[in-house]
């Protein structure tokens, strides 16, 4: 790239940091580095007065402030790679977490499957910042083969990657399930898996408190 020195700067700390998270950036993301720098440049100086401040990109667990959001997006809104396991969904999720190392859970690109496993992404990432620890996933999309290999329901929502299993890597399963209650999922479906001694709590899209035992 052929940038002003800074934000040559700014574009190669990106660049160092994408690399820590273990994708190296493929070639076509020149652009998309260069806007990332560019706007980072319009931020406030950092807290040591360095300009660009990169002190706002996050380690994978962390947070960044809202100004960097809204000047500059993130690293994961870049377009999803199914062959990497590392590739990001949303901002707390990735491919791994759909496929759990199985390539036939790679949905059809562009298909109703992908689109909704991408929402259900989104709206995870609002139950880990809701919860404030990290969680993972059991299970989440499901071909109808292997739905019915595992004796799921006919139907359920795993099939149009509507819903996903999760469960916390951090605090107390039995206060995971009532704070979904209270926040981040009170409207929408889920069974009580936890509280069944199943360990893992199924979420999903459907609107309305839908409530059940797993």
């Amino acid at each position: 790239m052929n940038l002003p020195t800074q934000r040559q700067r700014a574009a190669n700390a990106i660049r160092d940091r994408i690399l820590c998270w273990g994708d190296p950036p493929a070639p076509q993301s020149d652009r998309l580095v260069d806007g990332w720098a560019r706007a980072l440049l319009e931020l406030p100086a950092g807290p040591e007065g360095d300009k660009p401040y990169v002190g706002w990109l996050p380690e994978t667990s962390g947070a960044k402030s809202a100004a960097a959001t809204d000047a500059i997006g993130s690293p994961w809104d870049a377009p999803t790679d199914w062959d990497h396991p590392n590739s990001h969904l949303s901002k707390d999720f990735t491919v791994k977490e759909v496929t759990q190392g199985d390539r036939r859970l790679i949905p059809q690109k562009d298909s109703s499957e992908e689109k909704k496993i991408f929402i259900l992404a989104e709206f995870l990432d609002k139950v880990q910042a809701d919860w404030g620890r990290p969680m993972g996933v059991t299970s989440w999309y499901r071909r109808p083969g292997m739905n019915a290999a595992v004796g799921g329901a006919e139907d359920p929502q795993h099939l149009p990657g509507k819903a996903a299993d999760i469960y916390t890597l951090e605090g107390s399963p039995r206060e995971f399930e009532p704070c979904l209650d209270e926040q981040a999922w009170s409207d929408r479906a889920w069974g009580y898996g936890v509280a069944s001694g199943k360990g893992f709590t199924h979420l999903d899209l459907r609107k309305g408190r839908i409530r059940w035992w797993c």
